[in-house]
C-alpha cells in the first residue's frame, strides 16, 4: 500500500523550495532578481515525464528578460536541482477588470498562458 502524503510531507516540500529559491536568488544578477521577483514556480512532469522547473511570468517583458539570462538559470537548476531536465519560462497574463493591454500598446498580448521550454544538458 502506498503511503498518503501528510502534512508534515508538503511542509517538508514547500522549506525545501523556499531553501532552493533563496539560493537561486543569491546567485543570479540583481537585475535577474528584480525580474524573478515578480514571478511565480513550480515543478511538473511534461508530456513525456521529463521533470520541469517552471518560472511563470506576469507579462511578456519579464519572461523575455529571463530568457536573455537562461544561461545562467539554466547553470543554477543543473546546480541545485538534479533530475530537472527542462525549464519552461511561461507567461500567464494576469486576468482582470477586462483589461487585456492591448490598449496600452503592449502588442501581441496573449490570453492565455504560454511557454517556451530550454532543455537542460548535462556534459559527460
Amino acid at each position: 500500500m502506498l503511503s498518503q502524503p501528510t502534512f508534515g510531507d508538503r511542509s517538508l516540500n514547500e522549506s525545501l523550495y523556499r531553501a532552493l529559491l533563496t539560493r537561486l536568488f543569491d546567485s543570479v544578477s540583481v537585475s535577474t532578481r528584480r525580474l524573478l521577483d515578480e514571478c511565480c514556480f513550480g515543478i511538473a512532469p511534461s508530456q513525456q515525464g521529463v521533470k520541469t522547473f517552471f518560472i511563470i511570468a506576469p507579462y511578456l517583458q519579464i519572461a523575455e528578460g529571463l530568457i536573455e539570462d537562461i544561461d545562467s538559470l539554466q547553470e543554477w537548476v543543473m546546480a541545485l536541482m538534479p533530475g530537472i531536465g527542462l525549464i519552461g519560462i511561461c507567461v500567464n497574463p494576469p486576468k482582470g477588470n477586462g483589461d487585456d493591454g492591448r490598449e496600452k500598446g503592449e502588442g501581441n498580448l496573449s490570453l492565455y498562458m504560454s511557454c517556451k521550454l530550454f532543455e537542460l544538458f548535462v556534459e559527460e
